[in-house]
């Protein structure tokens, strides 16, 4: 496939993990393109991309998701460098516009953070329970899974 052949919206498959840094990189060079997203196995390869594509170009603005280092609604918080991550790449997607202006953009992300879900704080007003109920984990369980969590 030939970069001048991408279109807006395109999936490009069978890239080896090794050759994948610099293809993302030529087409954030080559093409009128300014974003480009890059799924990832984990955080191992995301931080082996960033280091690829800076290698590569300074110029291009890396804004990684990285996966959380503990099960989901585990007792333990993920590390607050992957927290500070996360929170400042969706500050930075919320105000891409302002912020990115003519720029180039690689937004990566690892596989297991794009399953991830986090539960919306507003979601818990939405938790009802009956009078005299016995509020137990597996009530809370059910209603978390009636709502897709």
């Amino acid at each position: 496939m030939q970069l001048k052949n991408i279109k807006e919206s395109t999936i490009i498959k069978n890239i080896t993990k090794d050759s994948a840094p610099y293809v993302i990189f030529s087409i954030l060079k080559d093409t009128k393109y300014n974003f480009v997203s890059y799924i990832v196995d984990n955080n191992f390869d995301l931080e082996l991309v960033k280091k690829e594509i800076n290698f590569y170009s300074k110029d291009i603005e890396i804004l990684d998701f990285p996966e959380w280092n503990t099960i989901p609604y585990d007792i333990n918080s993920p590390q607050l460098k992957i927290q500070t991550t996360s929170n400042e790449t969706i500050y930075k997607l919320l105000h891409y516009d302002k912020l990115y202006k003519n720029k180039k953009v690689l937004f990566l992300i690892s596989q297991k953070a794009i399953l991830q879900k986090i539960i919306n704080h507003n979601d818990f007003n939405y938790i009802n329970f009956k009078t005299k109920q016995k509020i137990t984990l597996d009530n809370i369980k059910e209603i978390l899974k009636e709502n897709c969590y």
